[in-house]
């Protein structure tokens, strides 16, 4: 693989000068439809690729015999010839209950909602940024003019099927003759058979691949003359040709010497038709697979029917005896004798038919007809239906997202389980992924070949928006400066962009945006115009022209379109700025919110830890204040109590006092009153008796006082 050929593919190829010059003397001139090549190097040409065709087909037939099985029984196809025959013979039902269809639709309409994007960036020698943009413009401009959705989903549909799809990237003129390339559905994808001794998984280190279509015979002698038709009875193309049409061959190969791709159309005796103007150095033919095994050497692909036939056949077995069960207890059955229905046979076997509302017998000894009773429903049957559609699925890889919901879940959880529920299918999902990869590589390398040239061509945004743009010559953008789009110059690199379509990432933006106009209400001052278009509805656009009017010349020019290279944001640049601006500003936001959080927290910390020292310090003074209260009571009620004491003492001396003068007063009465009837001798002092009682009374007085 990957080899020069020992036979010359075209011009650039080895080849011994000798051979050439005697093919240059030959007296007959080379035919132009033939590329110039003569006689000689046709037949080399034509003997290698035969011998590379007998290869190819051999080692794709398995394949493509497989390819074809699927399909037919995905097409409801579903019995067995000798066994539909049988039960036909014997008025039993062939029913088919093709479970296939919504399975393998389930799969294809999910890469409908979102086909994967290609998705052009430069690399070096001279690539910018901008020339990339206005690439991914013309090759969605070129899909969707080709309607290339179709073709991918053509070829992911026959893959999900059978295992295989293809479609074919192709340079052609348009109406008015001028150069265009074009994406084109393959219908049959057994009808490619790629080089064999290929590797990759997309076919992209292949040498050649041949296209194989039937051609009526008609047809073929009106474009390649009476002469190549009667080489048609050569034996060693026998299986090339048929009464009614001719196999036709179309060879791409690529010359490894030089890295050109050349095109041959042939049959099975010559070559018929030379293409040296393709410009491509890639082969044209893109090839979607779907799961792939290595067995015995022999390379195998199958889709989802392959293996849930047994199950699809269960199914149509347990329906077919279901409905003869139905059909048999419908009818009513009758054991009788002959002499019973004789002469009324045919009013009795026509009964259930015509539905007789009158059957006649004859009376004999054995009695009356009896009827008898319908048999019991078949269990099993009907839980074999039951369970069919389950195992199906199970088989497939599809889950029902919405039988493990219940009814109360939140609507993105809906969608987040729909979403999961084809995990088990994603593989043919990633095979469509890496074909369009691939169709891009091809895209990018045919576009500076056929469209380099000074012309004003159509472009197309994610958003379906067509604008005109002049290619490979200056002109000036509206804000004044000079942009030029040369496609010849600089080297791209292909990728894919598998995420939700454009409406999605609109819808997306447009919620994100309402949120930073929330938070930040001077938002739409500054950004409305953008908030608008983002809007899908009626009046949109005109709103935000109008806002755009509003803003500020500076914000408009810190958001000018052009760049360092001169080049312009289309509008899938714009939308995912935007979307990046507002995830960055939402994470500022959150960040900011965490940081108020954690303050929030400190602060309810250190006011819970104020409010325990202050609780703390109130209860201690509430102790101090109560204790001192009661330090004050206790020292009122000493003192209340001492002044008592002092005051029962003052009372009592008062009292004592009293109580003395009285004595006194009493004691110097009674000694006025003797000392006025004695009379004392004469040696005998006598005392005077009120001063006695003074002493007296002044002495009590005093001892009353210190105490």
């Amino acid at each position: 693989m990957n080899q020069a050929s020992t036979y010359p593919e075209g011009p650039g190829a080895d080849s011994d000068d000798s051979t050439f010059d005697e093919m240059e003397a030959q007296v007959m001139p080379a035919d132009p439809r033939l590329g110039g090549l003569s006689e000689q190097q046709l037949e080399e040409i034509h003997e290698h690729a035969l011998k590379r065709w007998r290869a190819a087909e051999k080692a794709w037939k398995q394949a493509h015999d497989a390819y074809n099985e699927d399909q037919r029984f995905a097409n409801g196809d579903q019995w067995d010839e000798k066994v539909a025959t049988k039960r036909e013979q014997a008025q039993l039902s062939v029913l088919v209950y093709n479970q296939l269809p919504s399975k393998y639709k389930y799969v294809v309409n999910n890469a409908r909602r979102a086909v994967p994007g290609i998705k052009v960036s430069p690399v070096r020698d001279g690539a910018t940024k901008n020339t990339a943009r206005i690439l991914d413009g013309l090759i969605m401009a070129i899909q969707n003019k080709s309607n290339a959705k179709s073709a991918y989903l053509h070829a992911l549909t026959c893959s999900v099927i059978g295992g295989l799809g293809a479609w074919r990237v192709m340079p052609l003129s348009d109406e008015d003759g001028m150069p265009d390339i074009e994406v084109q559905r393959i219908l049959d994808p057994t009808t490619v058979f790629y080089d064999p001794s290929s590797i990759k998984q997309d076919f992209s280190d292949a040498d050649f691949v041949f296209v194989k279509t039937w051609m009526p015979k008609e047809l073929f002698v009106d474009q390649f003359g009476e002469e190549a038709e009667s080489l048609a009875t050569e034996k060693k193309t026998s299986d090339m040709f048929d009464a009614d049409s001719v196999a036709i061959l179309e060879y791409w190969v690529r010359d490894n010497a030089s890295g050109a791709v050349h095109q041959y159309i042939m049959n099975g005796t010559r070559i018929l038709r030379v293409n040296m103007q393709y410009l491509g150095r890639y082969l044209p033919i893109v090839l979607v697979t779907g799961e792939e095994k290595h067995i015995a050497g022999a390379r195998q692909y199958k889709g989802i029917v392959r293996d849930v036939k047994d199950m699809q056949i269960l199914l149509n077995l347990s329906k077919s005896k279901t409905a003869d069960y139905l059909g048999r207890t419908g009818n009513q059955t009758w054991l009788v004798e002959e002499d019973m229905i004789e002469g009324y046979e045919d009013i009795w076997l026509q009964g259930n038919v015509h539905g007789a509302a009158v059957l006649p017998y004859k009376a004999t000894s054995a009695g009356k007809p009896e009827r008898l009773n319908a048999p019991e429903p078949p269990a099993g049957f009907q839980q074999i239906s039951v369970e069919a559609d389950n195992d199906i699925r199970a088989a497939i890889g599809i889950r029902d997202p919405l039988a493990e919901i219940p009814a109360n879940v939140a609507t993105k959880t809906v969608e987040m389980q729909i979403s999961q529920s084809n995990i088990g299918t994603l593989e043919f999902i990633d095979r469509l992924k890496d074909a369009i990869k691939r169709c891009g590589q091809i895209l990018v390398d045919l576009i500076p070949k056929y469209l380099a040239y000074e012309h004003v061509r159509e472009i197309m945004g994610p958003d379906g928006q067509v604008r005109s743009v002049p290619l490979n010559q200056p002109y000036q953008e509206d804000d004044g400066s000079e942009v030029m789009h040369n496609l010849a110059v600089g080297r791209y690199t292909v990728t894919i962009s598998d995420g939700p379509s454009y409406e999605s990432q609109r819808s997306e933006a447009s919620d994100k945006l309402l949120e930073c106009a929330k938070v930040y209400p001077e938002f739409m001052q500054l950004a409305g115009d953008i908030v608008f278009r983002n809007f899908s509805f009626d009046g949109a656009q005109e709103i935000a022209d109008r806002l755009r009017a509003t803003i500020p010349p500076q914000v408009l020019a810190a958001s000018s379109s052009s760049t360092a290279d001169g080049s312009g944001p289309n509008q899938a640049q714009l939308l995912q700025n935007q979307l990046l601006q507002m995830d960055q500003q939402m994470q500022q936001i959150a960040q900011e919110n965490q940081q108020l959080h954690q303050l929030l927290q400190q602060a309810q910390q250190e006011k819970a830890t104020r409010e325990a020292e202050i609780k703390a310090k109130s209860q201690a003074d509430l102790a101090l204040e109560n204790a001192r209260h009661a330090n004050a009571l206790e020292l009122e009620g000493v003192k209340l109590a001492g002044k008592g004491a002092l005051d029962r003492q003052d009372q009592a001396a008062t009292m004592q006092r009293d109580l003395v003068k009285n004595h006194t007063d009493i004691f110097k009465a009674e000694m006025q009153h003797n000392a006025a009837h004695v009379t004392p001798a004469d040696d005998v002092p006598v005392h005077d008796p009120l001063k006695l009682a003074d002493e007296i009374d002044g002495e009590i007085t005093r001892s009353t006082t210190e105490e």
